[in-house]
Formats: structure tokens, sequence, C-alpha cells
């Protein structure tokens, strides 16, 4: 039962260590201009959403068109929050890696719980039975990692949308575009009126 904890607790803080420390990391704030048809969403203050694709930046006017072709201004002092697409991408290895992880401690936990010595006299009766718990938790950790392995993949595969947060500065009409360091930002121009 230790060795799957360990196990466990090593795989979590292998896939937590990244996020953590990519967090810690402070941001860089490039100012850019969101280029005209670049899909945007944006939380107003109310709490009302509000998604399309960018016409044009005002002083204090962002100038959408939605879905249905219809276009709505958005006062920039009403904006909580902005972001802007940047394109659609395929997360299978991370849905892989969590897949297996999620799957693997299901599985050694399952085989803990079910775990029972196996007693026959037929000559190949126990042949593939565990004959401990600890060998138990790793058949089932390890049936669950390569079934959650491959449902992972299999999710990961469906494309989603990727968001960037920006920053809408209303009293120069600038938009920074908030990229971790690591990371090389995108292309851009300072605009200010």
């Amino acid at each position: 039962m230790r060795a799957a904890l360990f196990v466990a607790v090593s795989f979590a803080l292998v896939l937590i260590m990244p996020l953590r420390s990519h967090g810690q990391m402070l941001p860089r704030r490039d100012t850019v201009v969101i280029a005209p048809g670049t899909k945007i969403r944006a939380v107003l203050q109310g709490g009302r959403r509000h998604e399309g694709r960018l016409i044009s930046i005002g002083r204090d006017t962002l100038l959408t068109e939605r879905a249905g072709g219809t276009t709505a201004p958005l006062l920039t002092h009403d904006i909580a929050k902005l972001e802007v697409s940047t394109g659609r991408h395929r997360p299978v290895l991370k849905y892989a890696a969590i897949g297996a992880l999620g799957a693997g401690i299901a599985g050694g936990l399952a085989g803990a719980v079910t775990f029972k010595p196996c007693k026959t006299d037929e000559a190949f009766g126990c042949f593939l039975a565990p004959k401990t718990r600890g060998e138990a938790i790793r058949v089932g950790g390890g049936i669950g990692a390569v079934l959650g392995l491959v449902g992972g993949s299999l999710l990961g595969l469906i494309g989603r949308e990727r968001w960037q947060d920006v920053r809408l500065d209303s009293r120069f009409a600038r938009v920074s575009l908030v990229t971790p360091r690591y990371r090389s930002p995108g292309l851009g121009l300072a605009m200010s009126f």
C-alpha cells in the first residue's frame, strides 16, 4: 500500500511542479494591437459575457461582431476581463498524462480493495492472480494507467480553443498581452490615441 501511495504522490508532484513554477513566474506585459478579425471574449462588470470578432478599437470602445453578424460596441471601462483566441490546439500529451495518472491511482485503489488470496487446487487456477495486496495494487494501477493513457489521448485529440488574457488600458486605448517569460510573445504594435 505504501508503494502505491508513493507512486501516486510522485506522479502528482511531477505534474504539479511545472504548473507551480509557471504560476510563480512574473508575467511580461507587451503592448500590442489586436488585429481586426481576432476572436475575443469579454466578461463585463455586471458578469455578462460577450464573445465575437473584433472589428475595431476606439478610444473608449471595442466594436465587435457577434456570431449572428450583428455588431456590438463594448465600452472599455465596462470590461472586467478580456481574452483573445490564439487558435485551436490539441492537448494530447496533457490529457494522456492526466488520464494515466487518474486511472492508474483508481486502478491501484481498486486492486487494493478487491484483493483476495487465490485458493484453488486446479493446475493453473491461480496462474495470473496476484499473490499479495501489493501485487494487486501494481496490477490494478498498471491496467488503469494504460486504459487512462488511451482514453486521455483520445480525449486530447478533440481540438480546443486556446485563450490568452489581455489587459485593456482604457486611458490610452492600449491592449497589453500577458505572456509567461518562457514563451515567445506574439507580434504586435503599440497603439495610443
